[in-house]
């Protein structure tokens, strides 16, 4: 077998090694994947895996979608 081989196929080892051992360190320590800081709201089930993100309150949503709107608005002002 080429040498050039050998060491991509020993890159790509490595690589799936460390993707496997971290999937299988966020299962068995329940967290989320969503990026945020403050922690998961299901931090205190065992194998729970849940978004904190998800947990947002309707008064948030009214309000980014209130946001949304007067942005598109003012972009189609500003075309005209």
């Amino acid at each position: 077998m080429d040498i050039q081989l050998i060491v991509v196929a020993l890159c790509i080892a490595g690589a799936a090694f460390f993707i496997i051992r971290r999937m299988v360190r966020a299962l068995n320590k329940g967290q989320c994947g969503c990026g945020c800081d403050s922690g998961c709201k299901g931090a205190d089930k065992a194998k729970e895996i849940s978004c904190c993100c998800s947990g947002k309150s309707a008064e948030a949503d009214t309000e980014a979608q209130r946001l949304e709107a007067s942005r598109i608005d003012s972009t189609r002002k500003a075309d005209n």
